[in-house]
């Protein structure tokens, strides 16, 4: 049978983030719930019988986080000997003088990289995991060495298992630049590496072939806010000489979603929100309630209507963990009929839709939009008051 080793990689936990775009009672809980994303990493890696776990950076949220904190993770780590335990500092947890990679004694199972690209032989496993670590939280020059290549480590098996664990960015073209770590997939086709687990990049990619080596960013297991949407957790399987075969396992505890939803002819703010709250539990029938929705109302309204998007946020905080809305609808009027208007109204809508035209010619559809949204607006100012709102 051909030699493989069981892993789990991760990266970009944050832990110790402060949510500070959510209200406090909420920031509580995502922080509770992150921690517990951490232990059920480490029940993963006792469970599935992980003989290594690879954690590509950005492990912590900051260099110096709580004693509690410090003490959480000493404790998971010492719970689990029978797995090794591989960290590569990032940009937000770089190794530095007084961080606690430096400062704390690790169980004996855990290995901290602390500064360029080092190895290390884990006879046991016939196996040899390579890493390197962020310095401070900029790192322009890349922790890959130019024609670098695992198979001239000294004193390694031919037949050993090559393992990357790396935080940075992957970027293309000859004179690519990056100031977290720049990694050129030339070099991970050419290093000869059987597995290269990356961290930086919280949106998980698929498993990647570069020449024979493997490669993949598992992503944030846990999102900190609606730019990391959706379900999210960690690679888990085995890696052997060219073949790698792992599996994505979701733990994250609550999903994050950003959604556009239509209201077309919504006239009354009681019917608005009757078909948001309609749409959003039609398509998230299973987690509406324990996930947090960024809403972007779409479609055409009446022109004398103007959607409230404060109040539509806290109707949904009372039935979801959380929300934000932003009014992108636009008025439910015939532009070319009322700038025929012998009045200041159709001068106004026959200005606007000179712009509107012209930038759809040149393809500027953000112009496009911010030109219909004055429209509406405008149109509802001839009418009454108009108090524009932006959720926060």
């Amino acid at each position: 049978m051909a030699h493989k080793v069981r892993i789990v990689h991760t990266a970009d936990l944050h832990l110790g983030s402060p949510f500070s775009t959510l209200p406090a009672a909420l920031a509580s809980a995502r922080r509770d719930e992150q921690q517990r994303t951490f232990y059920d990493i480490v029940g993963l890696c006792r469970d599935r019988g992980a003989q290594i776990l690879l954690i590509a950076g950005d492990l912590l949220d900051a260099s110096r986080v709580s004693r509690e904190q410090n003490r959480n993770l000493l404790r998971a780590f010492s719970e689990i000997p029978d797995t090794r335990i591989f960290i590569s500092p990032g940009n937000h947890d770089p190794y530095t003088r007084l961080c606690p990679y430096e400062t704390e004694e690790w169980p004996q199972n855990v290995h901290i990289f602390k500064s360029e690209l080092e190895s290390v032989v884990c006879e046991e496993l016939n196996t040899v995991v390579w890493g390197a670590a962020f310095r401070g939280i900029r790192q322009n020059s890349t922790l890959c060495p130019p024609g670098f290549q695992v198979f001239r480590a000294p004193g390694t098996d031919p037949k050993s298992i090559h393992l990357v664990v790396m935080h940075g960015e992957l970027v293309s073209g000859r004179k690519a630049e990056s100031s977290y770590n720049p990694i050129h997939e030339a070099w991970i086709e050419h290093c000869g590496a059987d597995y290269v687990a990356l961290g930086h990049v919280h949106d998980r990619t698929e498993v990647r072939a570069a020449g024979k080596t493997r490669y993949a960013y598992s992503g944030c297991p846990e999102a900190r806010g609606y730019d990391e949407p959706g379900p999210r957790g960690v690679y888990v399987g085995t890696v052997g000489k060219g073949q790698t075969d792992l599996e994505y396992v979701y733990l994250n505890k609550r999903n994050f979603y950003t959604v556009d939803v239509p209201v077309d002819g919504c006239g009354t703010q009681s019917e608005l929100t009757a078909e948001v709250k309609r749409y959003l539990s039609g398509k998230y029938p299973a987690d509406f309630a324990d996930s947090a929705f960024r809403v972007t109302l779409t479609g055409a309204v009446p022109p004398d209507f103007s959607p409230d998007p404060a109040a539509l946020r806290n109707i949904l905080r009372e039935q979801c963990f959380d929300a934000r809305v932003y009014d992108r609808t636009i008025a439910e009027v015939e532009p070319e009929l009322l700038r025929k208007e012998k009045s200041i109204r159709g001068v106004f809508v026959d200005i606007l839709m000179k712009k509107r035209e012209d930038a759809e010619n040149k393809g500027d559809r953000s112009l496009v939009e911010r030109i219909d949204t004055a429209i509406k607006l405008g149109l509802l100012s001839f009418e009454k008051e108009v108090r524009y709102r932006e959720d926060s």
